[in-house]
């Protein structure tokens, strides 16, 4: 069975076959996650519990509609009102979002202090 798909930002170079060669072009983030939307209450609530909870260095700007989607299953799924598609859903975004003990398993954040790949501009 192949091994699931990184996020090239969390990627370890120096266990990369020909580092940076296919992803050099792939879009990047802008940044982190930092304003919420406008969202109900207990959608809201949802949306600052998952941010809080989030493995830190995980989350991007880009990353704001699955937050959004995720809190508004999750307040669903609190209120009783949630079908098992739904909660289903649920639990594959908060596997997106490194948000199961599954998920953190297969995610490594790349740490200020890495080196820097010295093929990077080759």
């Amino acid at each position: 069975m192949p091994a699931h798909r990184q996020p090239t930002h969390l990627l370890n170079p120096r266990y990369a076959k020909a580092a940076g060669r296919d992803t050099q072009n792939e879009p990047r983030p802008r940044g982190p996650l930092t304003e919420r939307p406008r969202l109900p209450r207990a959608v809201a609530q949802c949306w600052d519990e998952i941010i809080s909870l989030a493995p830190e260095g995980i989350l991007q700007d880009c990353d704001a509609v699955i937050v959004e989607l995720t809190a508004r299953l999750w307040a669903k799924a609190r209120s009783g009102k949630a079908s098992a598609a739904e909660m289903t859903q649920l639990r594959t975004c908060l596997g997106e979002l490194a948000m199961s003990p599954a998920a953190r398993s297969r995610v490594t954040i790349k740490s200020a202090a890495t080196e820097r790949n010295e093929f990077a501009d080759a």
